[in-house]
């Protein structure tokens, strides 16, 4: 589980680990900026006009001041911070939805550190506890079936071997089972073992990497004591089957293996595995060994930079070599290959010339025996990059990235259906776009679309070219009013001439181009400014207009369709940011790549009678 944004006190500013009886009472906007670590959870946040009904209350225990309460306008707690003790140093960071709390953190011990971090109410059951202090949740006080399940999915997906330990059956909960010898031998060998099956799993389903959970599925049993020869009945799931959406759009499974019923917690006894191979494991001893000698080099080897990284990159494609001539399975062999092409072109890019010299080795060997297969294709990919990172580093001139569009065209013609052909055609049509050569840039978008449809850039290559395509027809864009949480439809506007900027708080320009917009908007009655925003946090979005108020339609998505990949920004296969539109009063389009310097002469073309 990673950090959603800053939650320690400091982020407020008074709401510090002094006292909090004598702390100053900090404002709705500090309060806020406090959200919880983990980002699992749903939580009320009041933006625009809401901000203006909410206050800050003290909060009382015992009758004494412990710390503050953000109400909002329908007198429902959003946040609570407050000490459980006398005296009250803050310990307790509560978040609510609808007035329920749903997620609480809490520093146990008092020195300053969240060590507790529990899930309630409609947010789930989940205790977790970081018993070092590192940031991140080392054992489970109580955890449901489903919650095991999508943590044990979440940390494959993350490659965290360290989140999946945690969800592991220990050995003194093994003892307050009562579990035979035997059963207690097999787990203590599986566990021995994991470390090195994970990484097995993880290089083996590439389909894991960047999925989204979706479900889990099975019943629960119950194995009466007499028949497992426990000293209790054990309620178990025998495997839980999980569904997860891969970044293709596509639905696959994941075991989770047997998940047993300890108290208030449900445990792991193994890694999770695919449906073929739940509880089987490699017992090949050099494999075990190359497998854990693996993991120990990508535990310092991987945040290598500079020299370092080059060796590591080296030294780990070497491992992986001796690896693969104990794989069977052909797909299986093909993805640490990959890993080896990989690790080769970046030691190649971090400065080694004999990573450089067997990255080329392998292309040259790969399409005499191969020519024209994916694997092949992957490794010609990884030396065409690996030669031009460098050059359009240095020289990234209109004539360099000609050439280099040369280079990607040549691959997609004799790559047609690589990994890396989608990639490679983007950047031929975002090049082409950027050109001035639309359609050049529409028949690149299209081959995407037509020739991967369920690739994660289809969609947007579809909007690429919807946009392109949009002068002279309606501009359909529909979201949620940030200042109001009312729903939104660019034909609400029709009648005016509406200016639609599309922007995030990471675009170095939007400060000066809201002054600009601003200044040739203002008194222009019959003129909209409708602004788009693209951050993935909506949080982000209300903490710069706080600052930095522009008098438009605010319009987002919230959810996990925020932000650059979210559906605003694949609709019209948005690029770069800003991307402005210029709408006439019939809600056709009259310019899909305005730019802000032209605003006032392109208005006064478009207000006319």
């Amino acid at each position: 589980m990673k950090a959603n944004m800053l939650w320690g006190l400091a982020a407020a500013g008074v709401l510090t680990a002094a006292s909090a009886a004598h702390a100053q009472s900090p404002s709705v906007a500090q309060m806020l900026a406090i959200n919880p670590k983990f980002n699992d959870v749903a939580i009320s946040t009041p933006t625009g006009d809401e901000l203006a009904s909410c206050k800050v209350e003290d909060v009382s225990i015992g009758g004494r001041k412990a710390g503050f309460a953000l109400v909002d306008g329908r007198k429902q707690t959003v946040r609570r911070f407050y000490a459980t003790k006398n005296p009250a140093k803050m310990d307790t960071w509560s978040f609510f939805k609808d007035g329920v709390e749903v997620y609480r953190q809490h520093d146990a011990d008092q020195d300053g550190k969240v060590d507790n971090y529990r899930w309630l109410g409609t947010g789930g059951m989940k205790w977790g506890v970081d018993q070092n202090q590192d940031g991140t949740i080392d054992a489970w006080r109580m955890i449901s079936a489903d919650e095991a399940a999508q943590e044990a999915f979440q940390a494959m997906a993350d490659n965290d071997f360290g989140r999946l330990k945690a969800l592991f059956i220990t050995t003194e909960e093994i003892a307050a089972l009562g579990l035979p010898a035997s059963q207690v031998t097999a787990i203590t060998q599986a566990q021995q073992g994991a470390a090195q099956k994970f990484q097995q799993t993880i290089a083996k389903v590439a389909t894991l990497r960047k999925a989204t959970f979706v479900r889990a599925e099975g019943i629960p049993g119950c194995w009466p004591a007499d028949a497992t020869g426990a000293s209790r009945d054990l309620i178990k799931f025998a495997t839980r089957q999980v569904l997860y959406e891969t970044a293709d759009k596509k639905h696959e499974w994941l075991q989770t293996g047997e998940i047993i019923q300890v108290g208030a917690v449900w445990r792991l006894v193994d890694v999770p595995g695919t449906p073929e191979d739940t509880v089987a494991g490699d017992n090949n001893p050099e494999m075990q060994k190359l497998l854990t000698a693996l993991g120990e080099l990508d535990k310092t080897g991987i945040t290598a930079t500079g020299a370092a990284a080059a060796q590591y990159n080296e030294a780990r494609a070497g491992l992986i070599e001796k690896i693969i001539p104990h794989i069977r399975d052909a797909a299986e062999k093909e993805t640490w290959y990959k890993q080896v092409l990989d690790n080769l072109s970046a030691g190649a890019l971090a400065g080694s010339a004999t990573a450089k010299a067997r990255l080329t080795d392998y292309r040259t060997q790969l399409a005499s025996k191969m020519p024209g297969t994916n694997l092949t294709g992957y490794a010609v990919f990884r030396e065409l990059w690996t030669e031009w990172q460098p050059k359009l580093q240095k020289d990234f001139t209109a004539k360099r990235q000609e050439e280099w569009h040369e280079q990607l065209a040549k691959f997609v013609k004799d790559y047609p259906t690589a990994d890396d052909t989608p990639e490679a055609l983007n950047t031929l049509a975002m090049g082409s776009e950027f050109s001035g050569k639309e359609e050049e840039a529409v028949r690149w978008y299209r081959l995407i679309s037509a020739n991967f449809a369920q690739h994660p850039l289809a969609e947007h290559a579809r909007g690429a070219e919807r946009r392109l395509k949009l002068v002279g027809n309606p501009l359909e864009l529909a979201g949620q009013t940030l200042q109001s949480n009312t729903a939104f439809d660019i034909n609400q506007l029709k009648g005016k001439v509406v200016v639609v900027y599309y922007w995030n708080t990471q675009c170095s320009s939007c400060p000066g181009d809201f002054a600009t917009l601003k200044a040739r908007l203002e008194g222009q009655k019959d003129v909209a400014l409708v602004c788009v925003n693209l951050d993935s946090k909506l949080e982000d979005a209300v903490r710069y207009l706080q600052s930095n108020p522009v008098p438009a339609i605010h319009v987002v998505q919230p959810g996990k369709d925020a932000g650059l990949k979210g559906q605003l920004a694949s609709h019209y296969g948005i690029n770069i940011l800003p991307t402005l539109f210029l709408v006439g009063r019939d809600g056709r389009v009259l310019n899909h790549k305005l730019h802000v310097a032209d605003v006032e002469e392109a208005l006064k073309k478009a207000v006319q009678p």
